[in-house]
């Protein structure tokens, strides 16, 4: 079919030669922002800082990269991963890692988790008594993630601008016959968020009530 049919990667890897275009960004990117900022807060000398770090399953492709990241971008900073937990990316294996994380480590500074995590420690949070609560950091954004940074609930959260992907996917597909190499990534620069900006108005998200229908 790809022989016929031009195929584009769009936010996921997909390695495969059949592949007319990418769109997406570097994971690392992802979690090397992340990291970054921390150490931004605490430099090398500063008092010590703790991360415990909640990720999907080793086998994901994108975990790797945002391990690894993340741990260029607290290079040279006074801040420290305790343990690193994984597991798949359902809210309830999700809730089950941040629970255990917690309990081995109650004492952390810093919860490093995608959204799932991060979400399911909001209602940790909200129902649990804990004696101290680690700050929140997200390695992507959602709506709820989103909300968090507004209120406060969220120190930061990465993020790689999804709709831009969308609308660079479609423009690939409209150019596909000038891409020069068909084998080269493009997509929008990764940023952070932190919950102390002031307009948050430039971020796109899905409608709060879109979910794709099968046809």
């Amino acid at each position: 079919m790809a022989q016929r049919v031009p195929v584009f990667g769009l936010v996921n890897a997909l390695q495969s030669s059949a592949v007319t275009g990418r769109i997406g960004v570097d994971w690392r990117d992802m979690g090397s922002v992340a990291g970054h900022y921390l150490r931004q807060l605490h430099l090398a000398g500063a008092p010590q800082k703790t991360v415990l770090f909640l990720t999907g399953p080793a086998e994901a492709g994108w975990t790797g990269p945002l391990e690894a990241g993340l741990r260029d971008g607290l290079a040279g900073s006074s801040v420290t991963i305790l343990e690193v937990f994984r597991a798949d990316t359902g809210l309830r294996a999700q809730l089950n890692i941040v629970e255990t994380a917690l309990l081995r480590h109650p004492d952390a500074d810093y919860l490093i988790g995608d959204a799932p995590a991060i979400e399911a420690a909001f209602g940790l949070f909200a129902t649990k008594t804990y004696p101290t609560r680690p700050k929140l950091i997200s390695t992507y954004l959602s709506h709820a993630i989103l909300r968090g940074l507004q209120n406060g609930q969220v120190l930061a959260a990465s993020f790689d601008d999804p709709v831009q992907q969308g609308k660079m996917a479609i423009q690939q597909v409209i150019f596909m016959k000038s891409i020069a190499n068909q084998q080269s990534v493009i997509g929008p620069k990764v940023e952070l968020l932190t919950r102390d900006d002031q307009n948050f108005e430039h971020i796109q998200l899905s409608p709060a009530d879109y979910f794709p229908a099968l046809q």
